[in-house]
């Protein structure tokens, strides 16, 4: 049966001004298994090597994903309780608008969004340079073609990027706009085959031939390539450091994006059935652990077969590659295609990164365009953001908004680089996640009847939990932020202007709020009106 979800009891609109919702409860352990695979299982085949051990080429990445595996548990396990206590779409906003000052949380929730959408865009963005250029190029080594090598470092250049990022992105919108059974089936089955270009990848490592190795590598990339990599890395510098402690170097932060599609689900509260508990920790977790495991298991294979610092020197110089007249292809199937050479498997390991890149970017503008969606029904956004479609059940007006904001994120990744976008945007993200974390800890504070009975569809919430992993997540996040500011990441470190950056974000989203609660007075509302319930389903 169709749910519909409305505005604060206090703040409802006149008639003409409501929209009503045809979000289902479709959101079970299935489906929910669906959604936190496809948002993490996309991201551990690239991000950890290609580019997390270029930012820290000291630190331990087999440590540090296992470390990261711990804390991405505990704030599951929160948003789990968060879901649970607001059932609604955009959980973690409508917590944080109704504990916190609504100014704060409205700022907090618009900077995440923009610093979400920008991400999203970066990861469009890395098909070109992670699945197109190394099957371009290695396509033209196959079949001797000089001419797709040259399109190879085309796509690695802004303007093939942005074509390429682009239509992935148009791609993963319309995905999202399916019917919630439609999307399930769609998504399953770009797993299947994201699964399968996993297998493909652990089978060549596991029978890889490393003395063949620098010999294939050179005749890609040029003469010499491999035996100076190290060396060219050092003079666009690359260090090596014995400390600080590997294990707090990149498990957090890089942790917290790679493993961020666990929480998705919880964007999704208000079409969550049955207890929330099974339909969203349990998924959570199982999507950590498969993906965790998935990387360490590759990870141990590609150690046994190439040394460490020359990794993390071609990781390094992809850093840099706007410098180099030569492609830096630092992704998991491009060495795995090296090191046991066979286009059957490479073909199948490539189509697997992009069906696992297509699922998570489309499984982002889903849960993402639910917290636009909030924000609307809230009377922050035009009333048609409040729109969902009656017979797909999407909000199809938020997840355009999303996307085109996206459509930003592109162009800047493509033009300032995917790396410095998504350390920047990470750095964002985590900074405004503070604020439903903060919420959890002071809900009993605050004045609520729901709140402080700690009522929900699925049973009542413990509210010592709810502050109690709210207190860890502070923690982590806390933690994550001083590492990014004490062991700066090599070519992408956090400086001033992304304080800057998000400071003026955060003032603009203070603007916004103010001045459309100006605005709402005109239709009968008052957003400056503390909100003393959570939206009806």
């Amino acid at each position: 049966m169709a749910q519909s979800e409305s505005s604060p009891e206090t703040n409802v609109a006149p008639a003409e001004h409501r929209v009503r919702a045809g979000l289902q409860k479709h959101l079970g352990f299935q489906t929910s298994t669906l959604l936190t695979l496809a948002g993490c299982l996309g991201l551990v085949e690239l991000l950890p090597l290609g580019i997390g051990i270029g930012l820290w080429p000291s630190a331990n990445l087999i440590h540090t994903i296992a470390f990261a595996v711990g804390s991405n548990i505990v704030l599951v396990l929160l948003y789990t309780l968060i879901g649970a206590a607001v059932p609604h779409s955009g959980a973690d906003y409508v917590l944080a608008s109704r504990v916190l000052p609504a100014p704060l949380a409205f700022a907090g929730t618009f900077c995440m969004l923009v610093a979400a959408a920008m991400a999203v865009g970066a990861i469009a963005v890395l098909v070109s340079q992670a699945v197109i250029s190394p099957f371009l190029l290695y396509t033209s080594a196959e079949f001797q073609n000089s001419n797709l090598a040259d399109f190879a470092v085309t796509m690695l250049q802004p303007q093939g990027a942005i074509i390429a990022g682009t239509v992935v992105l148009f791609l993963a919108f319309l995905l999202s706009t399916l019917s919630p059974k439609t999307n399930a089936r769609t998504t399953a089955g770009l797993l299947l085959l994201a699964l399968a270009g996993w297998a493909a990848i652990l089978f060549q490592l596991a029978n890889a031939a490393p003395a063949g190795f620098a010999a294939r590598w050179d005749s890609m990339i040029g003469q010499g390539s491999f035996a100076g990599q190290v060396s060219e890395a050092r003079a666009l510098s690359l260090m090596f450091t014995s400390s600080p402690s590997p294990l707090f170097l990149i498990g957090i932060p890089l942790g917290f994006l790679i493993f961020f599609g666990a929480r998705l689900p919880v964007l999704h509260s208000g079409e969550i059935k049955g207890p929330p508990v099974r339909s969203t920790l349990w998924s959570g977790w199982l999507a950590i652990l498969l993906s965790a495991g998935l990387v360490i298991g590759s990870m141990i294979l590609l150690n046994r077969a190439l040394p460490a610092d020359w990794l993390a020197a071609e990781s390094h110089l992809f850093l840099y590659n706007n410098q180099l007249q030569k492609p830096a292809l630092p992704w998991l199937p491009f060495y795995a295609a090296l090191l046991q050479p066979n286009y059957l498997l490479f073909c199948l390991s490539t189509a697997g990164i992009l069906a696992g890149l297509v699922a998570a970017l489309q499984a982002m503008i889903r849960a993402f365009g639910r917290v636009v969606y909030a924000l609307a029904k809230d009377g922050f956004l035009v009333d048609l953001a409040r729109f969902v479609h009656a017979g797909n059940h999407n909000p199809l007006v938020a997840h355009l908004i999303f996307t085109i904001v996206a459509q930003v994120g592109v162009s800047l990744a493509a033009n300032a680089g995917v790396v410095k976008t998504l350390h920047s945007t990470l750095f964002a993200m985590v900074c405004t996640q503070l604020f439903p974390a903060l919420a959890a800890i002071f809900h009993p504070l605050a004045k609520r009847g729901w709140i402080q009975r700690g009522e929900s569809s699925g049973g009542k919430v413990n509210s010592a939990l709810l502050v109690f992993f709210g207190l860890l997540a502070v923690g982590i996040f806390g933690w994550t932020i001083a590492v990014s500011l004490l062991f700066p990441a090599q070519g992408a470190a956090i400086g001033r202007m992304d304080f800057i950056v998000l400071g003026i974000g955060f003032v603009i989203g203070l603007v916004l709020y103010f001045w459309q609660a100006i605005l709402s007075r005109r239709r009968g509302m008052d957003l400056l009106k503390p909100y003393p319930h959570f939206p009806e389903d």
